[in-house]
């Protein structure tokens, strides 16, 4: 972005007499433009501050530098420890997963807000862990090293029977030319265990579309196993789906449509999961 300036001092005295004043306004905007350029690269709001401005979002790393006490954006994998929730930047290979330094610990935040995460409750001979698959972005504010969550990741949800069907856009700002994140789960809140049934390896959906036009497919231009898989959901279990694109439309709001691409049995009949749909804004 650029500005033009005309000269606008005027002078009733002799030329020289406004060569004090330009001079003067010389070293205003040089002071200035040292102050911007000493304020590039320190973080410290995260949210737009017009209704087209593409919002900032930090690393970890970016956060934990940010003016203390600012409302920051901020990305990464979740990890949930005990009472001690972290978001970190990079994951360490191992099973269950280890977040990598650095970290930023988070308050305010509860697993059950959030959707598709996996964990190692329900498995014997490791230790108890949970944790995102996919890289999530929070909005808080930093204060100490910490995150205090303002706003969770939104989650759009129907039933169907002892089914819960769930969906969270996780990377929301969204933002053009960026990573997404697409992440559902199927909750089974009844006594008995569903089988899910995908007509093939393809497992869920979304579209994104505007004035009856649909400007993105997640499922466009990919290919999928032609097979039948079925899925079972035990009680009180789950069964997750993450999917992850870059999303390239203009920037705009957006009806999204979200699906598991399953079939479920409804008494003696199977029938597919319901839809979920919501709008969104893209940057």
């Amino acid at each position: 972005m650029g500005y033009s300036m005309r000269d606008g001092i005027e002078c009733g005295g002799p030329r020289s007499a406004c060569f004090p004043a330009a001079s003067l306004l010389l070293a205003l905007l040089v002071y200035l433009s040292l102050v911007a350029a000493a304020c590039e690269g320190r973080p410290s709001g995260g949210g737009p501050t017009t209704a087209h401005e593409k919002p900032v979002v930090l690393d970890v790393e970016q956060a934990l530098k940010a003016d203390p006490g600012s409302e920051v954006y901020v990305q990464g994998f979740l990890f949930f420890e005990g009472d001690r929730v972290v978001l970190a930047s990079t994951v360490l290979e191992s099973y269950p997963p280890l977040p990598g330094a650095p970290t930023l610990r988070v308050k305010g935040l509860g697993l059950e807000e959030l959707v598709g995460l996996s964990s190692t409750t329900k498995e014997s001979g490791f230790p108890a862990a949970t944790w995102s698959d996919y890289v999530v972005v929070l909005k808080g504010t930093v204060e100490d090293g910490s995150l205090k969550v303002v706003t969770a990741p939104r989650v759009v949800q129907a039933s169907a029977g002892d089914l819960a069907v769930r969906f969270s856009p996780v990377s929301e700002p969204l933002r053009t030319g960026e990573q997404v994140w697409w992440v559902f789960d199927v909750l089974n809140r009844g006594r008995k265990a569903v089988v899910l049934t995908f007509a093939s390896g393809q497992k869920a959906d979304v579209t994104l579309s505007r004035l009856g036009s649909q400007h993105y497919r997640w499922s466009s231009g990919r290919a999928f196993t032609e097979a039948i898989e079925p899925a079972t959901v035990e009680p009180g279990g789950s069964f997750a789906v993450v999917l992850s694109d870059s999303l390239s439309v203009e920037r705009g709001d957006y009806e999204l449509k979200a699906w598991v691409t399953a079939s479920a049995p409804y008494g003696e009949r199977a029938a597919p999961l319901p839809q979920l749909a919501t709008t969104v804004k893209v940057y």
